[in-house]
C-alpha cells in the first residue's frame, strides 16, 4: 500500500536516478579513452547525487504528489506521467560508451525498474529472526570492525593549507589562460569565489597560529604559577574571539602542570596508508626509470592506487618533477664531449698560469641585427592583483629588415664591427677581408696589444673561419689563436653579448 501512495515512488526517485546516470555517462564521454575503467568513491558519488538532485524541479515533485492522489482538482486532468517523462534528460554519444549496440540509453536508465527490493516474510521467518537476533548482532559487530580494502577505490589525501593555496593559484592561472573563451563576466565570478576560498584558508591559518601562541601563553602562566582561571581571563582580553574555549585552556594547563613541554599536537596514528608503502614506492620508481615519459594517471591505473597518492609518491617520496627537454645546437658524441672537456681544462690552466690572459683576448662572430625585436616574455611581464585578469598582447614576429653584423671586442669594448652588404655571403674571401680590417682596427685602437703582438683571437669553427685561406693568413701574421671545441658556439663570449644587446 505504501508504494501506491508514496510520491517518491511516483517519479521523484526515478527522475533523480535518470539525472545521476546521465551525469555519469557525460563524465565518461568528456574524459579520456581510459575513462571506462574509473571507479567512483563515496565522495564522488555523493557529489553526483547532489548535482542530480539540483536538476529535479519543483514541478516534477508537484506532479508526483498529484499522481499519488494527494491533490484532486477537476482542472488538473493532464497526464502526470507525460509531464514527468518530459523532464527526463537525454544524452548524445551513447554509442561511444557502450560496445553492445542492442543496449539503448533507455535500457540503461530503466535497468533497475523490475529489481525486487524486498520479499514476502512468513511468520516462521519472523520468529527465526527474533531468536537469532543476538547472534547476528554479535557477528555483525565483529565484521563491522574490518574494512573491506577491495571496495576502496583509492585513498583520499587531504591537502594542507599550503597545498590548497597552491591549487587555488593553479586554478587561477588555468582560468586566466582561457580568458578569450570564458569571458570577463564569468572569470570575475570565478576569481571572486577563489578569493573567498583563499580568505577562508588565510583565516584558518591565522587561527592555527593564534592557537599555538595561546598554548605558549598557558605554558608561561604555569611556569609563573598563575591560576588557570586568571590565565583564561588574560587570554580572553588578549585574543578576544580567537580565544580557545575554556575546556581546552584547562586541558592544556593541566598537561603543562604535569610536566609537558611541547606545545604542538601529538601525532595521530590515523588510518594506515595502503598506497604509499615501500613496496609501492619501489614499483613506481621502477616504472618511471623504465619510461621517463609515463604519466601519473598511467602509473596509478597500473598499480591500482589513487592519482593523488601516486602524485604524492612522485613529488614527496621520490623528489621528482616533470621537466621539458632542453634544446641544444647539437648532441655531441663521447669523443666530442671529451675533446670539449680537454679544451676547457686547457683554457682554465692557461688562465691560472696567466691571470691577465683574458685581457688580451679579442673575440668575434656574426649575428643578425633586425630593424626591431619583439618583446620577450620576461620583458612584457607586469604585476597584477589576484582578482585582475591576465594582460594580453598581440602576437608579433621579427622584422623582415635585417642585416648581418660582424663584431669583435675585448674586455675594454668593441674593437671592430662591419655590416655585411645585402645579398653578400660570408665565405672565406669575405672573412679574409674582415681579418685584414680587424688587424688595422687593433693597430689603431689597441696599440699596446699591437706593439707587443701578444693578443689572441677567439672565434668559433664556422667553415669560413677555419678555411685554409684564412688560416694561412693568420699563420703568416703570427696571430695567436684561442682553442675552440667543435659545435660549441656557447663558449664564445660574443654569443652572449649579441644576445643581450
Amino acid at each position: 500500500m505504501t508504494s501506491v501512495i508514496q510520491p517518491m515512488d511516483k517519479g521523484v526517485i526515478k527522475n533523480l536516478n535518470h539525472f545521476y546516470r546521465r551525469f555519469l555517462v557525460e563524465n565518461i564521454l568528456t574524459g579520456d579513452s581510459e575513462a571506462l575503467k574509473i571507479k567512483l568513491d563515496v565522495l564522488q558519488a555523493s557529489r553526483l547525487c547532489k548535482k542530480a538532485w539540483d536538476q529535479v524541479t519543483s514541478e516534477t515533485i508537484k506532479h508526483c504528489f498529484k499522481k499519488a492522489g494527494f491533490v484532486k482538482k477537476e482542472e488538473d486532468e493532464e497526464n502526470a506521467d507525460d509531464i514527468i517523462a518530459e523532464t527526463m534528460p537525454s544524452v548524445d554519444g551513447w554509442e561511444d560508451v557502450i560496445s553492445n549496440p542492442t543496449i539503448s540509453y533507455d535500457d540503461f536508465l530503466n535497468v533497475d525498474d523490475d529489481v525486487a527490493v524486498c520479499g514476502e516474510i512468513t511468520d516462521a521467518d519472523i520468529i527465526a529472526e527474533v531468536l537469532n537476533h543476538n547472534i547476528e548482532k554479535q557477528d555483525g559487530d565483529e565484521a563491522s570492525g574490518d574494512e573491506d580494502e577491495s571496495s576502496v577505490a583509492g585513498e583520499m589525501n587531504v591537502p594542507s593549507a599550503a597545498e590548497a593555496t597552491n591549487y587555488i593559484m593553479q586554478l587561477r592561472r588555468s582560468f586566466e589562460s582561457k580568458n578569450d573563451v570564458l569571458g570577463d563576466i564569468f572569470l570575475e565570478k570565478v576569481f571572486s569565489g577563489l578569493f573567498d576560498i583563499q580568505g577562508v584558508l588565510d583565516r584558518h591559518r591565522f587561527l592555527a597560529i593564534k592557537k599555538m601562541d595561546q598554548r605558549t601563553c598557558i605554558k608561561f602562566c604555569v611556569k609563573n604559577e598563575i591560576k588557570c582561571a586568571d590565565a583564561f581571563r588574560m587570554l580572553t582580553v588578549a585574543y578576544r574571539e580567537a580565544t580557545l574555549d575554556r575546556s581546552n585552556v584547562y586541558r592544556w594547563y593541566k598537561m603543562f602542570s604535569e610536566g609537558r613541554e611541547d606545545v604542538n599536537d601529538e601525532e595521530r596514528a590515523g588510518r594506515p596508508s595502503t598506497s604509499t608503502t615501500d613496496e609501492k614506492i619501489n614499483e613506481v620508481e621502477k616504472m618511471i626509470l623504465a619510461n621517463r615519459r609515463i604519466t601519473v594517471r598511467e602509473v596509478a591505473e597500473d598499480l591500482n592506487i589513487s592519482i593523488g597518492s601516486c602524485h604524492s609518491i612522485f613529488i614527496n617520496d621520490l623528489g621528482m618533477r616533470r621537466v621539458a627537454a632542453k634544446f641544444v645546437p647539437k648532441l655531441l658524441n663521447c669523443d666530442q664531449k671529451q675533446h670539449r672537456m680537454n679544451i676547457a681544462n686547457e683554457m682554465l690552466d692557461s688562465v691560472r698560469d696567466d691571470p691577465n690572459l683574458l685581457q688580451r683576448v679579442i673575440t668575434g662572430d656574426e649575428a643578425w641585427v633586425y630593424g626591431y625585436d619583439v618583446e620577450t616574455k620576461a620583458q612584457s611581464s607586469q604585476w597584477k592583483l589576484p582578482h585582475e585578469p591576465r594582460p594580453k598582447k598581440a602576437r608579433q614576429v621579427r622584422s623582415n629588415v635585417k642585416v648581418l653584423l660582424t663584431v669583435f671586442f675585448d674586455c675594454r669594448g668593441v674593437v671592430d664591427h662591419e655590416f655585411s652588404p645585402q645579398g653578400r655571403t660570408v665565405n672565406k674571401e669575405y672573412y679574409l677581408q674582415v681579418m685584414r680590417n680587424l688587424r688595422e682596427a687593433i693597430r689603431q685602437k689597441r696599440p699596446d696589444l699591437w706593439k707587443n703582438k701578444n693578443w689572441l683571437l677567439q672565434h668559433d669553427n664556422a667553415p669560413a673561419h677555419t678555411s685554409l685561406l684564412v688560416r694561412d693568413f693568420l699563420a703568416k701574421n703570427n696571430t695567436l689563436m684561442m682553442p675552440q671545441p667543435p659545435y660549441s658556439p656557447e663558449l664564445a663570449p660574443v654569443t652572449f653579448s649579441c644576445s643581450l644587446n
